[in-house]
């Protein structure tokens, strides 16, 4: 099997200062349930910043932002009172494998050179919207606020030739006990107000399916939520050993090797997985007990397709990996199709403290 998960390389120098950007005051927020959404959502030549619970039926304009969806990204403060919107090229739906006998993908594959990198500071007290200007010297792996709650850019450099002791900007990185990979700096730039600012050089490696990469640098324990790790096609698993439901699982589909199949997501959720070298989450889903085990209804992903699934309280969430395309928000409990949409982007559940901190590490 090969799968090709695509991660987003970007361009990056220190920044001029802020650059003010018309946005639109928030009201004051209400409360967040378990069913609170925040999603980037197109509106002409705008794209619109929403919190909205569609159970509840509340719909929030947070902040407008110029230029189209495609390629949103938000990273928040761990304090979360504000966040970065990243309009990142490379950050678009894809089906994100390939592999003998997986069905074909209800969305196509999209064009990566549609997006205009772009990223903006929202604060949530007031409204506030300010243009972020990037790096431009060094490629942008990943934009992401520390846990003291400074704005980050991490980077990776690679060493294709580096042996035993190496100076990278005026930090020694000794490679002489590098295993697998190639050799790599990852270096964190600080934002502050007069630009980027390095901080910290590390030896890290990149090139293989273990490498730390730019999260080697100190600087990423403790950072704040991402959507991008959080719409990561992964979730944790047990093995579904209810004959009945194996049955009635299998008549939806059936494995034909041990490198796919079904697991159990949450009692009664079931998820078609794929294994390469990690195990990933597909869009053949479905729920139920016993031979009652029927597919989601209205969901428009297949198993050919790398889907996130979130679970919060009676909810699924399930959208495009990364990218949180086409966005379906199902109620368990009810059994019903409570939210889709065609056009939003970034889609996860409203951040808050608890799930801040368990989404701190990458």
């Amino acid at each position: 099997m090969r799968l090709a998960i695509a991660l987003a390389l970007t361009a990056c120098s220190s920044p001029p200062g802020p650059e003010p950007i018309a946005g639109r005051p928030t009201t004051k927020p209400e409360s967040v349930t378990d069913s609170t959404l925040v999603m980037a959502e197109p509106d002409g030549a705008h794209c619109v910043v929403r919190r909205r619970d569609p159970v509840h039926q509340r719909a929030e304009e947070i902040a407008r932002l110029p230029g189209d969806c495609f390629g949103a990204r938000f990273a928040w403060r761990p304090q979360l009172d504000r966040f970065v919107v990243w309009f990142q090229p490379g950050n678009v739906h894809s089906a994100g494998f390939a592999s003998n006998g997986a069905p074909k993908a209800n969305h196509p594959d999209e064009d990566e050179n549609v997006i205009r990198e772009r990223a903006f500071e929202v604060e949530l007290a007031g409204g506030a919207v300010t243009s972020v200007p990037l790096p431009t010297t060094d490629r942008v792996h990943e934009l992401a606020y520390g846990a003291s709650g400074t704005l980050y850019v991490f980077s990776e450099q690679e060493l294709p030739k580096a042996t035993g002791k190496v100076s990278v900007r005026g930090t020694m990185l000794d490679f002489t006990d590098l295993g697998d990979g190639v050799p790599a700096a990852a270096l964190a730039f600080k934002r502050t107000t007069t630009g980027w600012v390095l901080a910290s050089v590390t030896r890290t490696t990149t090139g293989w399916d273990y490498a730390a990469g730019w999260g080697a640098a100190p600087e990423t324990q403790g950072i704040g939520p991402r959507s991008y790790d959080l719409l990561a096609a992964h979730i944790d698993t047990s093995e579904v050993t209810d004959r009945a439901t194996k049955a009635a699982l299998e008549r939806i589909a059936k494995p034909t090797d041990d490198r796919d199949g079904w697991i159990q997501a949450a009692p009664g959720l079931y998820a078609w997985q794929i294994t390469g070298e990690f195990s990933y989450t597909t869009g053949r889903i479905a729920w139920g007990t016993g031979s009652a085990v029927k597919p989601l209804p209205e969901l428009g992903f297949t198993g050919g397709e790398l889907v996130a699934l979130q679970l919060r309280g009676n909810y699924l969430l399930v959208a495009g990996a990364h990218a949180g395309a086409f966005p379906r928000l199902y109620d368990l409990q009810t059994k019903k199709l409570v939210f889709g949409s065609e056009t939003a982007r970034a889609v996860t559940f409203w951040p808050t403290a608890s799930s801040s901190a368990s989404a701190g590490d990458r």
